[in-house]
């Protein structure tokens, strides 16, 4: 079960950690766009793998249902198999940002001036986290199947933990950022960040450095690229 707090961010002179005893070296008195986007990354990768460890039964029990299942097997017979799996992931992606979400703006407003947003539920962190239009919550939505479970049919272990991982870091990345956005101070101008390393796609890598004059949602699925305050032209 996952417990409240249990990434609490702590900032202080000379470094930030969370409690699961990572850390990395920060100077607190001057949090510049790096600084923040590691702490960021170290921040959500932990909330990543806290639901992943959660699902991770469901995980392998989805995996033996589906090499189970003929070559000939009925998109009915995925749905089934698919359908618990999927509403894992929903459920814990919602409930890990719900417990988190006072984490994710005490962060930001270390980089940036901000106000703490009102706690918001499980549902509508689900519905606020948005990719190309679309909300995370809809990813899920079981339309027999949900666009999650189709992507999976047929597929076999190594593509459905792939999947699963993408899914969870899709969520929690989106809905950090919606997170983050309500936190700071309405800023008149924001700058898209790419972490500029060989897995940038083709969307992101030219938008590196581009401002903006409104908030952006995540260009697609598994985006991990920041959206920040900028005081640029």
């Amino acid at each position: 079960m996952l417990t409240a707090g249990i990434l609490r961010v702590v900032v202080g002179m000379g470094h930030i950690s969370t409690t699961t005893n990572k850390q990395i070296f920060i100077d607190c008195d001057s949090m510049d766009e790096d600084k923040f986007i590691a702490a960021d990354e170290l921040l959500l990768g932990d909330i990543e793998q806290e639901i992943y460890s959660e699902i991770a039964d469901v995980v392998e029990r989805t995996i033996a249902q589906m090499e189970s299942l003929p070559d000939d097997a009925a998109d009915s017979d995925y749905d089934a198999a698919l359908g618990p799996l999927n509403d894992a992931l929903a459920s814990q992606i919602g409930y890990a940002m719900f417990l988190h979400q006072q984490d994710v703006s005490d962060l930001a407003m270390r980089f940036a001036a901000g106000t703490m947003p009102r706690m918001r539920s499980p549902a509508q962190l689900m519905a606020a986290g948005r990719i190309s239009g679309e909300t995370i919550a809809s990813h899920f939505e079981r339309r027999s199947p949900s666009r999650f479970m189709a992507n999976l049919f047929g597929q076999g272990r190594k593509q459905i933990e792939a999947q699963v991982r993408a899914a969870i870091a899709s969520g929690v990345w989106a809905i950090a950022g919606n997170t983050q956005q309500i936190t700071w101070d309405e800023p008149a101008k924001w700058k898209w960040l790419t972490k500029e390393d060989e897995m940038v796609c083709g969307i992101c890598r030219p938008l590196n450095g581009v401002i903006f004059t409104e908030p952006k949602e995540k260009a697609h699925w598994a985006c991990r690229c920041e959206l920040l305050p900028s005081a640029g032209a």
